[in-house]
């Protein structure tokens, strides 16, 4: 479909419509919850196939855990980022929507590193006397370290990579890096930085499965011109029944003709089919009382969400050029990664700082001000150039938010076989969507295809 002729049709069914079905029709073929990507997809594809629909979200703005602080220098986004070169349906949407991909021009290319609170250059990095690594591990620079030891592990038939036969596989991290050599140091770089909360608990099996996907895939990635959210916006902007905003759902129930959704501001819904699209951290906070089987309760209940929490800086002076490094950094301090994010003059104009796993939880019990504090005083200890010369402008905590609950899934070791199966699988007339849904796919491309997955069970149980 050309995409004069995708617009042109959904523009001709929203002025077929003046009021929204909420206002007159109390009962739905399909309630979808949630308007991240997967639930605005899902709403598109009933639109699509002449299927009404009512789609529900608790936030003030749809697009999940898509978000781009459009309002800060640069504007810096803190939610999903990457729209790799593989991610086929993404970007197809993309371009019908008549949005517009841009490389990631924004990121300054360089980084130092801080090890043990010694600040120098990647390239005195293997010889310098922090440097306790092995002896095949002390050219690498730390970030790599875990990419190292994951492309030694043998490769996956990925179309069956949650197979029992592979669940010899699904050991902790930790374990395996243990029965790999890898240094002691090594052990203590990867789990400092590592994407999610303990490499004492996550599953080798499904890091080695992102690895090995990864490689078939072509490198680089893109962005929205504008910033991601404009793709949800445009998005919900194409449906002829926007998402219905700040409807916190609180229970769930089944009756005669289907399921009564219940918010709390006293807003109630029917419908004959659902479509969840809700992260599972999310979900548990709803109740439902609905036929739900054992092994769907026990995924929603234990499914497991990385913590996540970004802190924007805003440098008044170069501070790098004084120290003769990178504005970036990785680093095994509390300020684990900074990103020099530069605005369309190619001028940096703020820091990203991004901070995983345990030290994320740790500064989300901390009130604004407590957090603002830290992290100056924690830059200035590590980069003592930065001091005086850094403004504490935002924070972004995936954790802290109720209906996200983290930043994306994860499996701890030994739940892949057990929970993968039982994720994307419908409940009755509950069907489930959102990228904890497809783990073989990225990101972004998981949520949307999803929904498409989703509203196709639904139109077998309409036809």
């Amino acid at each position: 479909m050309q995409r004069r002729q995708f617009i042109k049709g959904i523009a001709a069914l929203a002025a077929s419509y003046h009021l929204p079905l909420y206002a007159n029709n109390p009962h739905y073929p399909v309630i979808i919850i949630g308007a991240g990507l997967s639930g605005l997809n899902a709403a598109l594809q009933c639109q699509q196939a002449g299927i009404d629909y009512l789609l529900l979200e608790a936030a003030k703005d749809v697009g999940g855990r898509i978000k781009t602080l459009s309002h800060l220098p640069g504007k810096p986004e803190v939610g999903g980022l990457q729209i790799g070169t593989g991610y086929g349906y993404t970007r197809y949407l993309i371009d019908q929507l008549g949005l517009t991909l841009q490389p990631p021009m924004q990121f300054e290319r360089g980084q130092a590193l801080i090890i043990d609170k010694q600040l120098l250059s990647v390239d005195q990095w293997p010889s310098h006397n922090r440097n306790k690594l092995h002896a095949s591990e002390k050219n690498l620079h730390p970030g790599r370290l875990l990419s190292h030891y994951l492309e030694q592990h043998p490769a996956l038939d990925l179309a069956n990579w949650s197979h029992v036969d592979n669940a010899k596989y699904d050991i902790p991290l930790r374990q395996y890096l243990q029965q790999h050599g890898a240094s002691k140091q090594a052990i203590q770089l990867i789990e400092h930085n590592f994407n999610g909360l303990s490499i004492a608990e996550h599953s080798t099996l499904q890091l080695v499965r992102n690895q090995q996907s990864r490689k078939l895939s072509a490198p680089g990635f893109s962005l929205v011109k504008g910033g991601n959210q404009t793709l949800p916006q445009a998005m919900n902007k194409a449906l002829k029944t926007p998402a219905l905003t700040e409807q916190q759902i609180t229970e769930i129930d089944s009756q005669a003709n289907g399921y009564r959704i219940k918010c709390n501001n006293g807003n109630q819904f029917s419908c004959q089919q659902l479509i969840v699209t809700v992260p599972f951290a999310a979900l548990r906070n709803i109740a439902i009382n609905s036929t739900i089987s054992k092994q769907k309760r026990h995924a929603i209940d234990t499914l497991n969400y990385t913590p996540i929490s970004q802190v924007l800086l805003k440098p008044s002076q170069p501070f790098w050029l004084d120290d003769g490094l990178p504005a970036s950094h990785w680093s095994n301090s509390l300020v684990e990664r900074v990103f020099a994010l530069k605005d369309n003059k190619g001028q940096i104009v703020n820091l990203l700082c991004w901070i995983n796993g345990k030290n994320a939880l740790a500064i989300d019990q901390l009130d604004e001000s407590q957090c603002a504090k830290l992290i100056l005083a924690e830059m200035a200890m590590i980069r003592p150039a930065s001091q005086g010369k850094l403004q504490y402008l935002a924070r972004h905590s995936w954790a802290n938010n109720p209906l996200q609950g983290g930043a994306y899934a994860y499996f701890k070791a030994g739940q892949v076989h057990n929970l993968r199966a039982t994720l994307g699988h419908s409940e009755g007339n509950v069907h489930f969507a959102g990228e904890h849904t497809q783990p073989e796919l990225p990101g972004m491309e998981a949520a949307l295809v999803s929904a498409m997955h989703a509203v196709d069970k639904v139109k077998q149980t309409l036809t």
